[in-house]
């Protein structure tokens, strides 16, 4: 019963990669059938060709043809080769190709899926076995065209060849390479999950390696005087994940030493059988010189078939793992159909709570406010008041726990996802510059005129900047791929960032502590800007800093993750409560 649901399981999974891999490339399924059928016409004429010569030479009417046989059989091994040299190359482009397709697929649903789940640990860590998944499941369609499909044409082949001789010795060649494969599903078995323990520490290795050795952070190691203590745990996890491989190995080299046994035996007891038939006259010399090279043949044929089988049963093991990634919810982006109603006149927070995974505390609780078309809103609060939760929560990148957000009066999750997240031009704390050239950090594939890209740098402050340089916006930002490219202050590439979300042109602003790598003077400024550009859009600020609050229409005060005050500047100040302490808190250090 178990391994009749194995099978069922392999078949399921090797129909829907094929399918997906069918979909980027149908010519690659012709390249897999023809390079299997020239190495199998390869091998069979090189098993053929030295009983023909024998027979030939022994046959005195028809000596004229050896050499004619020779010729062309050597010209015939000659194209097949070219052929198959060529379908090589060809396939590998198409092969790569495909798994590029899956791999892109897979990286878009990491893109996609809700943020709450992408965060956690073991998601990433399923994330890398799918991709692992990917690549020992790649070369299934090889598997069965190229492999099994041919060498199911050899065995029919040697298997009548074996006729001459006894059934039997094909029968006892099959039992003993059945024995061989039976051995083998077992070894996969313990394989795959040595794998599965062993993804783990490779997680873990992969995130200090690029931890070490990326150019942001290695300096931070450096200068903290921690580098012998991310060696140590790089050196303790690849111990560790060295003695697993060493393990696999060790039940690689056990199951090769059996295997190798049973095919000393096997090898023995069917040349045992063919001396005897051709020293009791039931073979002639040419038959037995093909008898032999047929036992080799044979027995490389079931032994490819089996191993084929036997590759499909581990690859659907790993495949799976790609298939659990890729069902994973990504329930935000895929409901609502509903197209929005612009202008975006309307933002409400409706009792909404929401909760983390694995967290016994709300986040925000129990949150109701209401954001207006052209409205310039300051969300301030104390660490951990659920500020940047409420703006993951608007983009939809968590889902609510409790309660509703509304756009324009209906549930954002109505919406189409899509053309939801379009209206939204974010700033986070943790924004990332791109290794790209400094036109593509903002415009990214868009193309704006001469005239938009001059007004958005001379209005964000950064044209003096970028003319500067050699090659102005087309200059490579890092030098991580480019020897000419540059690398901007703090509180440039905060204005870097400000620009893209400016050029995306979208109707709803957030910035999460946009000054927080600027000077006073700079920051004063950059908030008159900021004011005199909004232009209609809705501006939703987050910042320690209450400086942001001066320029805004509507302050919401936050306190452990509940929504204590709110109103504009001066009211809050007549009020004198939570917002009113924190503010002389924070003004006490500059008088």
């Amino acid at each position: 019963m178990k391994m009749y649901h194995k099978i069922s399981k392999t078949l399921l999974c090797c129909g829907q990669l094929i399918r997906m891999k069918w979909r980027k490339s149908k010519s690659l399924f012709l390249m897999d059938v023809m390079i299997g059928l020239f190495r199998e016409s390869k091998l069979i004429l090189n098993m053929v060709f030295p009983a023909v010569i024998i027979q030939l030479i022994m046959d005195s009417t028809k000596k004229d043809l050896v050499l004619l046989w020779i010729l062309g059989s050597s010209l015939a091994m000659t194209i097949i080769s070219i052929g198959i040299e060529i379908l090589q190359r060809s396939l590998s482009n198409h092969s790569l190709r495909a798994l590029n397709y899956l791999i892109l697929k897979l990286n878009k649903k990491a893109m996609r899926i809700n943020l709450s789940d992408f965060e956690c640990g073991d998601n990433m860590e399923q994330f890398d076995k799918a991709y692992d998944g990917l690549w020992n499941s790649s070369d299934v369609d090889f598997v069965i065209l190229s492999v099994i499909f041919s060498k199911l044409i050899s065995f029919g082949v040697t298997a009548y060849i074996f006729s001459s001789v006894h059934w039997g010795v094909a029968i006892f060649v099959v039992a003993t390479l059945l024995i061989e494969f039976i051995l083998d599903i077992y070894l996969s078995e313990r394989l795959h999950q040595k794998d599965q323990q062993q993804s783990e520490l490779t997680h873990k290795r992969k995130y200090l390696s690029d931890t070490l050795f990326d150019y942001k952070t290695n300096k931070e190691v450096v200068l903290n005087g921690a580098v012998d203590f991310f060696i140590n745990k790089f050196r303790t996890v690849f111990t560790m994940e060295m003695e697993m491989e060493k393990g696999k190995k060790a039940d690689i080299f056990k199951n090769d030493r059996i295997c190798a046994c049973i095919e000393f035996f096997r090898i023995c007891i069917v040349y045992v059988i063919a001396v005897l038939r051709y020293m009791g006259g039931y073979l002639p010399l040419a038959n037995f010189t093909l008898f032999s090279s047929a036992v080799k043949q044979m027995t490389y044929a079931i032994w490819q078939i089996l191993q084929g089988f036997s590759s499909l049963l581990r690859a659907s093991e790993y495949f799976d793992d790609y298939i659990q990634y890729m069902n994973l919810d990504e329930t935000d982006c895929q409901s609502g159909s509903q197209h929005i109603d612009h202008p975006i006149f309307h933002i409400e927070f409706k009792n909404v709570s929401y909760q983390y995974p694995n967290q016994s505390d709300y986040a925000v609780q129990n949150l109701s406010f209401v954001i207006s078309e052209g409205e310039t809103v300051a969300l301030v609060g104390d660490n951990g008041a659920g500020k940047s939760t409420v703006i993951r929560l608007l983009m939809r990148l968590c889902h609510v726990t409790d309660g509703d957000i509304l756009l324009n009066g209906k549930s954002i999750y109505t919406y189409d996802y899509e053309e939801y997240i379009s209206c939204f031009a974010p700033v986070f704390q943790d924004f990332m510059l791109y290794s790209f050239t400094l036109r593509e950090n903002i415009w990214f594939d868009k193309m704006p005129t001469d005239f938009e890209s001059e007004t958005l740098l001379t209005d964000i402050g950064l044209s003096q900047k970028i003319h500067s340089l050699p090659k102005g916006l087309d200059t490579p930002y890092t030098k991580r791929f480019y020897t000419d490219g540059v690398e901007f202050s703090g509180g440039e590439e905060q204005k870097l960032a400000i620009a893209r979300a400016y050029a995306k042109c979208s109707p709803v602003m957030f910035l999460d502590e946009p000054t927080s790598a600027l000077d006073p003077l700079t920051e004063c400024a950059f908030y008159e800007l900021i004011h005199s550009l909004r232009g209609g859009k809705i501006t939703l600020f987050i910042s320690h800093r209450l400086s942001t609050t001066r320029f805004s229409d509507k302050i919401l005060v936050l306190n452990q993750g509940r929504l204590v005050e709110e109103g504009t500047h001066e009211k809050l100040m007549r009020q004198q409560g939570f917002y009113y302490r924190i503010f002389k808190m924070q003004t006490q250090y500059y008088q």
